[in-house]
């Protein structure tokens, strides 16, 4: 190759000079399916999740607060009834 082509400017082709082509086809539709399968599985562990975490502090809201409060209310109406 070298002996017929040369060593200098890329084997005797020209700058700007088109030396080949080629088309690549490629079909989209299994790609995009299994994109939309992600993300239907990606956003339906996102709403889990975060309905997980709203029940989960729910509940701990509940335990640490509301029935301290509620407790500390019945203290109070029965301090209040007394006097």
């Amino acid at each position: 190759m070298i002996k017929l082509y040369g060593t200098t400017n890329g084997f005797g082709r020209k700058l700007n000079e088109i030396v080949g082509s080629q088309i690549v086809s490629v079909r989209l539709s299994l790609p995009l399916a299994k994109t939309k399968q992600a993300s239907i599985t990606f956003i339906a562990s996102l709403v889990a999740i975060f309905a997980a975490l709203f029940v989960l502090i729910n509940l701990m809201l509940r335990q640490m607060f509301l029935q301290r409060v509620k407790a500390m209310a019945e203290i109070a109406n029965k301090v209040s009834r007394a006097s």
